[in-house]
């Protein structure tokens, strides 16, 4: 199997909106993510941590940030598609060796492709232990109300923490049109999902909460490297990415290459 291949096609379903899929590079250059946020999630994806985006309402770009973010996945990592129960029945019966992904589209009760819920969304989150990544989206606006949504359905507190990055959206109208923002990054530190960046609508800029030194030790933990690796990677992958939209990098597979080139570098 043609891995790339297979996972560009597995992030083309996700694509709800026609036209092209957008990218990191084109949220980064909305306004959406900075640069900063998109690198530290890049090094938390390469230490092979699951993660979701959520949003209360439809529409705000949980499946688009979803998608960007699948991007950043180390080389070789196969995107599984949880299409129906089948395939978590497999994913237990039969694990599949890590390095993978499995990718539930929403946590949401509609008939749907890949949506997940009940006893689904349990197991699929339980796959996680078996060192499998796991990927979906939800309607959620907080830590609290995934947690609240998600243990309804069964899933374990243990299988919650190791959804370790998790990242919700918020959408307002402006003269401009509509201004699509991710309104917290947040990370499991310290016994609990606290957030990392905050978006600020007032002057519509994001704030990092904790210290840089902070985060540069909980990548370096993941990672298996020191605090000082960590940084020099963290600011390595922003430039990467600041350095792409200089070039007008846009399309997801451009970018998809460009991340290969970097962890191969």
């Amino acid at each position: 199997m043609d891995v790339e291949k297979h996972n560009l096609a597995q992030i083309e379903l996700l694509n709800q909106r026609g036209g092209r899929a957008l990218s990191i590079v084109d949220l980064i250059k909305d306004g959406s993510i900075t640069a900063e946020m998109a690198a530290f999630c890049w090094l938390t994806l390469q230490a092979g941590e699951s993660f979701i985006t959520g949003a209360v309402p439809g529409g705000v770009g949980k499946t688009t940030l979803m998608a960007a973010l699948l991007s950043f996945l180390p080389p070789e990592e196969r995107i599984v598609t949880v299409s129906d129960r089948r395939v978590i029945d497999n994913a237990i019966s039969r694990p599949v060796e890590p390095p993978v992904t499995y990718l539930a589209h929403e946590i949401g009760s509609g008939a749907w492709f890949a949506y997940i819920w009940g006893r689904d969304a349990r197991d699929f989150f339980r796959l996680s232990a078996g060192g499998a990544r796991c990927v979906s989206c939800i309607h959620a606006d907080t830590p609290l109300q995934s947690w609240e949504a998600l243990s309804g359905l069964g899933v374990g507190e243990e299988d919650f923490r190791r959804i370790s990055l998790q990242l919700y959206m918020v959408a307002d109208r402006t003269g401009r049109g509509v201004r699509r923002r991710v309104r917290s990054l947040c990370h499991f530190t310290g016994g609990a999902h606290r957030p990392i960046y905050e978006w600020d609508g007032a002057d519509d800029r994001f704030h990092r909460l904790l210290g840089r030194d902070e985060l540069c030790k909980l990548a370096a933990e993941k990672l298996g490297a020191t605090p000082q690796m960590a940084d020099r990677l963290w600011r390595t992958r922003q430039g990467e990415l600041q350095r792409w939209q200089g070039e007008g990098v846009s399309h997801i597979e451009d970018v998809r290459r460009r991340v290969l080139r970097t962890y191969s570098s």
